[in-house]
């Protein structure tokens, strides 16, 4: 054969061999794509771009499925990555520390607080609302969170403090829970020891119990008092002694309109047991001199006079016109009387004048005997040409000043 013929030859089995197909890949696909003039894409079969692994990952964004490649959680459709292979997606029960969890299968947002002793990032990784150092630390009353039990905590750095709604013991305030608050305005509550209520020396509103606060109170043998809505006091119901009034119970009662009560079943005594006086009638038909400190009517026991009550039991009282009764004595003049006390004339219930000074231009005289129930005693005496001052009388009355002459 020539060799012309040969070269024809040749090229013929070139051509041949160039345009065979065995049936084989394109070599996993990269001879298609490069014959397609195609660029790489996130569903090439391929991994290529920034894929942490075939078709995922990287710009392909967080498709990679547990077992895969990854360069972090982010290439991971269940957001773990771990040791360069995506896991399963993080939950608080698989044992591990993931996510956003602060301890193994607590803390961050999605599971429970942390117990005492774990890691945490903030507060509320903790069961007890408290992160110190990295670590869960035990709620204790003081610390200035309302934790464990805790109704509140207004103390600071374990030491409990007492406020207007808080109880040192880390209880709400409240008058009746037998804890003494004297931040809340408390006297007293209950026991002091936890029993709350009425006791024989606290009323039920924790203020000490006390005859005449207007608070009956039971558990101190009160039967009443006052009103028994916070305004003490005799009534007509109640005696200032806080028991009940009864004419015959020996306290007097005036509100109850009672005159007298001399605890006994004598009819016929100064005191009947309607509670009313009984006694003389008394009629002053001239000018007449009682000292109400000796009962004495002109210088004789008067009528009536009850000196255990300091006071004249009478049935009738009469002044007559034109007479006056002069009224001397430390103490007041008490009338106690049944029927009917008429005052036609007058009673003088003034102090005595004062004496004469001794020379003129000297000290006035005494001051006159005080009046009873506190009125003044009479002027001083002056003599001389400048007035001068009484001494003051010896009693609840005073001198008055000196009149001069």
């Amino acid at each position: 054969m020539s060799r012309l013929a040969r070269l024809a030859a040749l090229s013929a089995v070139v051509i041949a061999l160039a345009g065979c197909d065995d049936g084989a890949p394109d070599d996993a696909g990269i001879d298609a794509a490069l014959d397609d003039g195609g660029a790489a894409s996130c569903t090439d079969g391929l991994r290529n771009q920034d894929e942490s692994d075939v078709d995922c990952g990287g710009s392909c964004g967080a498709t990679c499925r547990p077992g895969q490649t990854c360069g972090g959680p982010s290439d991971c459709a269940s957001d773990a990555c771990a040791a360069g292979r995506c896991e399963e997606a993080a939950s608080c029960s698989d044992t591990r520390r993931n996510g956003d969890e602060t301890d193994v299968d607590c803390g961050g947002l999605s599971c429970e607080p942390c117990a005492d002793g774990q890691g945490c990032l903030e507060d509320r990784d903790c069961a007890s609302q408290v992160c110190d150092g990295g670590a869960c630390a035990a709620a204790v009353c003081g610390d200035g969170v309302t934790n464990g039990d805790e109704a509140c905590d207004d103390g600071a750095g374990g030491s409990p403090v007492e406020s207007a709604i808080c109880n040192v013991d880390c209880t709400a305030a409240s008058c009746g829970d037998g804890r003494r608050n004297f931040a809340a305005g408390e006297a007293c509550d209950g026991d002091g020891a936890g029993a709350g209520g009425e006791t024989a020396t606290c009323d039920a509103d924790c203020t000490e119990a006390r005859c005449g606060d207007g608070a009956v109170n039971a558990a101190a043998g009160e039967a009443c008092d006052g009103d028994g809505a916070g305004i003490g006091g005799e009534t007509a119901t109640c005696d200032a002694d806080c028991t009940a009034a009864m004419c015959g119970d020996g306290v007097l009662n005036v509100t109850a309109g009672e005159a007298c009560d001399d605890g006994n079943g004598d009819a016929t005594d100064r005191c009947d047991n309607a509670c009313a006086p009984t006694g003389p009638d008394l009629t002053i038909a001239a000018d007449a001199r009682f000292d109400t400190t000796t009962g004495e009517l002109d210088g004789v026991a008067a009528p009536g006079w009850d000196a255990a009550a300091g006071a004249l039991v009478l049935d009738d009282l009469t002044v007559a016109a034109g007479a006056t009764l002069t009224v001397v004595g430390a103490a007041p003049l008490r009338v106690l009387a049944a029927g009917a006390i008429t005052i036609d004339g007058a009673i003088d219930a003034a102090g005595g004048d004062g004496g004469r000074g001794p020379a003129c231009d000297t000290p006035g005289g005494d001051g006159g005997a005080p009046g009873p129930a506190g009125f003044r005693g009479g002027p001083g005496g002056g003599f001389g040409l400048t007035q001068v001052a009484g001494f003051p009388g010896a009693g609840p009355g005073a001198g008055q000043p000196g009149t001069g002459d």
